[in-house]
């Protein structure tokens, strides 16, 4: 239920305006290490999606120009946020987002349109992922191996057998580690220190062969070079197993092999990438001819093995060396308009696209972070972000490269390998382990960088549906984290799939990427959150002009949308930001923005937030309805009373706060804050489970607030109470909070007393009536025939008034001169004492007896003179009714017809004689060695029951006491123990006061063999006190007078 209340002085929201129809472009503040300082707007007419044409110095809100192109001047900042909110914000629908429309979207029709320009484009000079060619006629490297000198060419065996005298084997890196296993390479290399090529000639013809490769793999010749790498010499029955090469230089594109001659057969090169397969073969002119491969980086390949020969290769590594924008020969006209028309589309249809999100479009190859970067793109890949950056610029959007990565867990089978097979039926070809059950899948942006390489954002969580392509990964990971079986779980692994990506948004959306990256840094968060507050609130504490005007809205806009990011994705932040979304909600004028943070986070707001709230609306907000309702109803089903009341008396204090400036006239004032606290907390009370008697005390404290309380107590909170809902020590409690507010001026004497006589009535015999289906955290004991029972939790005392309680109603009933109700209520604390449980004695009866005795013991003398029968009944007879059920009658002495020591003396004899005197165990049980289970039962079988258990090494001698000699001294021992309790129960009475009382002297009291006789001879002489009405005697309601009632059309007086 929302609750609105009509405010003195508020007034309507100003019509929205239309909205203007500019284009936006953002830049960012980026420091030496490429992290991102603050993303910052440029209102601009021009667009561009090389963010490296902006100076990132240049000042945080520029755009004069397309200031100029504001040129509504009845159109104002607070007219275009207004619109926003009339339109139907996403968070007061529950929606935080995004922006959701009542029509089918049709973001599908976009990306489908937008996938088929990008993938049917034009690529004839893309180029391949990998190339081969032949030299029949080249330059002789003139190969110089330290240690073993020229090495002539073609290859001869001797040679060869001489060159592995000094190679070593070749390692394989795996992750960050280094490894050299010949069941996974078997090959032997020369680092380039250890040899050298003195042909001055050879330069040119690697030259030659680059010119050749770069064209085949779609690459312009002078934009890479070649690096030397590796020698190395395969020979009969070498291999490597199929991998991909690790980036061994920054930019390093690919890998170029050059077979120098060296007869050989097998040894062909296996490529695969994506579902192609090829294979690169090296041999048909291996003896005199030079050959050459050449591959991107990304682009699994395998050599297999060697037939027979010897084959010598150089390696080499690709490096892009191209500093600026790659430049693609292909034209792109056709290309460019179908990658357009979807780009204007999407402009056109932007609210149904997932527009705080950018799309995915995945490219062939992947990419480290250092080659992260549009000029250091492969192939197709190449053509069609050369497309796109074209195409974007046009059509105001952004561009980003990134690298993604899909994380899926799940059980799976243990492996189970063995010398007899190398591969368990439960994995792929790769090695990786099936996922028999998927647990968690999850998918992030790993690393986001523009098109120049600087990275601008890091780990954000993407959704797969924004991904152009179907089954975008495949389904072979890249790499596997296996677990086997614990013990406690089953195997498990985890999979990772990984590609790059290009990342296409709107330019005026892109900023989210940089809010949702700080996410993961809370006190970044925070800084970034508090820099927008300030902005904003600098631009309003300025004169605006057009231009300014401009800006302040780019500002407000912009801290909104970091809001909402924020409320979405909630968990990642924590409580850090709670105070500064609750101050951007009243920067803005936004109650839906709160509303939306209070739905997620209802629990985190500090009551100071809210004392916050209370201080802007009288002249601060000017939807002061608006932001009442959405306080009220946010956490009104979430909270108790207790935090319910603390939220309110915050808005009230704020208001209070705010209304001591008299210069403004103010959009509220405190009679209708208060007026709404009521109307909350009625609404409360109905909604809210049965309240506790902490929420009892409060309410009346919350009654005496305000003149308005008493038509809330009267009107709500008695019907409340008479309704059942309370159980009757809450009643007790509630009576005693009125007579509080009485003692403190707060409410008339009548209506308190009216309010006693009504409750009591209500309770009637049930004050004392004590509940069985509940129990009690407390423990006692209970007597039997053979002394105490074993400790159980006391029954149907959590529903009795407390001792303080009781004692303190009987004392309010006494200054409010309700003698009637006093006596009604002593009769029936002494009637009940006759069949309370005896676990309410010691918990209930007797404390309120030494709370009682210290209430009227200041004045006792007068008491002595006076009223002593009535006392001395209630306390002799309540006094008599515990020592007579509690003690009951003193069991005869055990009569013991054996000695109690009948053991040798001996050590383990004495230890069965400690057991026979422990009056607490009827079995004894003694582990010894045959011989000593021999010996103890001679000594005590004569007059114990001994049995052997056999179980166990050594075996058990069991000793059991004479059951009729136990049970006497168990009740014994049980009695002793009660008279103990009881003394020190009566001695807490307070001795001296209740010896004067009940005219006993010294510890005559707590002898109870000789003090029985006194205690039922006082218990039985009846003074006034006898007279009293019984319980169901009490004055019916109507012979009492009942709480005054005013009628609708009548004010009630002050209480």
């Amino acid at each position: 239920m929302t609750i609105v209340i009509d405010l003195e002085g508020s007034s309507n929201s100003p019509s929205p305006s239309p909205k203007s129809s500019k284009k936006r472009s953002y830049d960012e503040t980026v420091d030496e290490d490429n992290t991102i300082l603050t993303p910052t707007i440029v209102t601009s007419n021009e667009h561009t999606a090389d963010s490296g044409q902006h100076d990132p110095m240049r000042n945080t809100l520029a755009g004069v120009d397309a200031a100029e192109n504001y040129s509504s001047e009845n159109e104002s900042v607070d007219n275009d946020l207004a619109e926003d909110e009339s339109n139907g914000s996403d968070l007061a629908e529950g929606h935080v987002s995004e922006d959701v429309s009542d029509e089918v979207p049709e973001d599908e029709k976009i990306k489908e349109l937008l996938l088929n320009a990008l993938d049917n484009m034009d690529d004839h000079s893309a180029g391949s992922f990998a190339a081969v060619g032949t030299l029949s006629s080249a330059a002789n490297p003139g190969l110089y191996v330290e240690g073993l000198g020229s090495v002539g060419l073609p290859l001869t065996a001797t040679d060869a057998h001489r060159l592995v005298g000094v190679c070593h084997q070749a390692p394989f890196g795996k992750g960050s580690e280094t490894f050299v296993d010949t069941a996974v390479r078997r090959t032997w290399e020369l680092n380039p220190s250890q040899f050298r090529l003195r042909n001055p000639a050879w330069t040119e013809t690697v030259e030659g062969i680059l010119t050749k490769a770069a064209a085949d793999l779609g690459i312009e010749a002078n934009s890479m070079h070649a690096d030397l790498y590796k020698l190395l010499l395969y020979e009969e029955g070498a291999f490597f197993e199929r991998h991909t090469d690790t980036e061994k230089a920054q930019g390093m594109l690919g890998t170029l092999v050059i077979a120098l001659p060296s007869p050989h057969t097998g040894g062909a090169v296996e490529v695969v990438f994506g579902n192609e397969r090829r294979l690169l073969e090296t041999a048909p002119n291996s003896e005199f001819a030079i050959s050459w491969l050449a591959w991107y980086a990304d682009v699994e390949h395998a050599v297999q093995k060697i037939a027979s020969g010897h084959r010598l290769v150089l390696t080499y590594n690709l490096i892009n060396r191209a500093t600026g924008e790659s430049r693609c020969a292909a034209s792109l006209g056709n290309d460019k308009q179908m990658v357009v028309k979807a780009l204007r589309d999407w402009n056109s249809s932007h609210q149904q696209l997932p527009r705080y999100w950018p799309l995915a479009y995945m490219l062939e190859h992947k990419y480290t972070e250092a080659n992260l970067r549009f000029d250091h793109l492969k192939g197709h890949d190449r053509v069609r972000a050369h497309c796109l950056q074209e195409a974007c610029g046009e059509q105001g959007f952004s561009l980003f490269l990134a690298n993604l990565e899909q994380t899926i867990m799940g059980g799976c089978e243990e492996n189970y390998r063995s010398h007899y097979y190398d591969l368990s039926e439960d994995e792929d070809e790769n090695g990786h382990h099936n996922i028999d059950e998927e647990v968690e899948r999850s998918l992030q942006l790993k690393t986001i960088a523009l098109p120049d390489g600087v990275v601008f954002a890091r780990d954000i969580e993407y959704e797969e549906e924004n991904i152009l392509q179907d089954k975008p990964f495949g389904d072979t990971p890249d790499d596997e984290d296996y677990e086997g079986f614990t013990g406690n779980e089953g195997a498990n692994t985890t999979h990772y799939y990984r590609k790059t990506c290009i990342l296409v948004m709107p330019v005026d959306t892109r900023d989210d990427i940089a809010f949702k990256s700080m996410l993961t840094d809370a006190q970044g968060t925070r800084r970034m959150l508090r820099s927008l507050l300030n902005e904003v609130r600098d631009f309003k504490s300025s004169s605006l002009g057009r231009s300014s005007r401009a800006s302040l809205q780019q500002c407000q806009k912009k801290l909104e949308r970091f809001c909402k990011i924020i409320i979405d994705d909630h968990h990642s932040i924590g409580s850090s930001v709670d105070e500064d979304v609750v101050e951007a909600a009243l920067l803005l004028d936004r109650p839906s923005l709160f509303a939306g943070y209070v739905k997620v986070r209802p629990y985190s707001i500090p009551f100071s937030s809210y004392t916050r709230i209370g201080s802007a609306l009288p002249f601060e907000v000017s939807r002061s309805s608006e932001w009442l309702a959405v306080v009220a109803d946010g956490p009104r089903k979430l909270v108790g009373m207790q935090q319910m009341w603390s939220i309110l008396w915050g808005i009230v204090s704020g208001v209070e706060i705010s209304l001591r400036d008299t210069s403004k006239r103010a959009g509220v004032t405190l009679d209708a804050v208060y007026a709404w606290v009521y109307s909350v907390l009625r609404a409360k009370i109905t909604v809210s489970r049965p309240l506790e008697s902490k929420d009892i005390c409060l309410l009346v404290k919350i009654s005496c607030a305000h003149q308005q309380g008493k038509d809330f107590l009267l009107d709500t909170i008695i019907p409340y109470i008479k309704r059942g809902v309370f159980e009757k020590k809450f009643v007790v409690v509630f009576l005693r909070e009125v007579y509080g507010a009485y003692k403190e001026g707060h409410v008339r004497k009548d209506v308190v007393a009216d309010l006693h006589r009504d409750l009591l009535n209500y309770l009637g015999p049930e004050l004392f009536k004590l509940d069985n289906s509940t129990s009690s955290s407390r423990i006692s004991r209970y007597p039997t025939p053979y002394g105490y029972s074993a400790s159980q939790p006391d029954q149907s005392l959590s529903n009795c008034p407390q001792a303080g309680d009781f004692v303190g109603l009987l004392e309010q009933c006494l200054s409010l001169e309700l003698d009637e109700y006093y006596q009604v209520i002593l009769r029936e604390f002494v009637n009940k004492s006759e069949s309370i449980p005896l676990a309410a004695f010691g918990n209930i009866w007797i404390p309120i007896l030494r709370h009682f005795l210290i209430m009227i013991n200041a004045r006792l003398d007068e008491i002595l003179n006076t009223h002593c029968d009535d006392y001395r009944h209630v306390f002799s007879t309540v006094l008599n009714n515990y020592i007579r059920r509690f003690l009951s009658v003193e069991p005869p002495k055990p009569t013991i017809s054996t000695p109690v020591r009948r053991g040798c003396g001996c050590v383990e004899c004495r230890q069965v004689d400690l057991f026979l005197l422990d009056p607490a165990q009827e079995y004894g049980r003694f582990a010894r060695r045959k011989p000593i289970r021999d010996h103890l039962e001679r000594q005590f079988g004569r007059f114990h029951k001994c049995t052997t258990e056999s179980r166990g090494s050594p075996h058990t001698l069991v000793v059991a006491k004479n059951e009729a000699e136990y049970k006497a001294r168990r009740a014994a021992a049980s009695y002793k123990e009660r008279v103990e309790e009881a003394r020190t129960s009566i001695t807490s009475i307070g001795l001296p006061a209740l010896n004067r009382l009940l005219g006993t002297t010294g510890n005559e009291l707590v002898e109870f063999n000789s003090i029985r006789n006194k205690l039922i001879a006082a218990g039985h002489h009846r003074g006034p006190l006898a007279d009293m009405p019984q319980a169901a005697n009490v004055p019916a309601p109507q012979q009492a007078p009942s709480i005054p009632k005013v009628s609708d059309d009548t004010a009630r007086t002050a209480m």
